[in-house]
């Protein structure tokens, strides 16, 4: 079989078509595996059948990928702080907020979270916002009611200057945003 493959390549050097009236003999010739002579069978079997042979076709990666189930001492409570948007900053008056906790609510997290020794507290729902003077002094809290939520709250009565936003989950995580007004 090495012999009759090596003849069909040197024939079909000089005539492309020769390997036509030998398609299934090359095609039995490059599934039998031999190490002699299978991979010059299936690429001459490719030219012929003008296909190709799948074990080289590589595969598309599967879309969805498998949830790790080590855990790792890698993470850390910082890979769980809240996202905040806060817009627009400087402002006149209004305040816009998205904030968005679903990193920490998600199934799983707690348990996570309590290998990192970060325990929930009982007394809150999911979190709370706060606003302060550049000096320290509260002047607006609302709870958070909801894992996600975007609203707006009214500055308009303050003096112009810096105020500190603070969002906070019942992780004991925080994120502080340094607001401007300028009216």
């Amino acid at each position: 079989m090495y012999c009759d493959i090596q003849e069909l390549f040197i024939a079909s050097i000089q005539d492309e078509n020769s390997l036509l009236a030998h398609k299934d003999m090359l095609l039995e010739a490059a599934l039998d595996g031999s190490a002699l002579y299978s991979a010059t069978a299936q690429v001459l079997y490719e030219i012929a059948a003008d296909t190709v042979f799948a074990e080289y076709t590589p595969l598309p990666f599967a879309v969805v990928q498998p949830r790790k189930t080590e855990m790792s001492e890698e993470i850390t409570q910082e890979d769980y702080l809240p996202l905040i948007n806060v817009y627009p900053n400087p402002t006149d008056g209004e305040i816009n907020i998205d904030y968005d906790f679903s990193a920490l609510y998600d199934d799983g997290n707690d348990i996570l979270l309590e290998k990192l020794g970060v325990s929930r507290d009982e007394n809150c729902d999911k979190g709370e916002l706060s606003l302060y003077t550049e000096d320290g002094r509260l002047l607006q809290q609302f709870r958070l009611n909801a894992v996600k939520d975007s609203f707006t709250i009214s500055i308009m009565d303050y003096t112009p200057g810096s105020y500190m936003l603070v969002v906070k989950d019942c992780f004991g995580n925080s994120e502080t945003v340094k607001i401007t007004k300028y009216r």
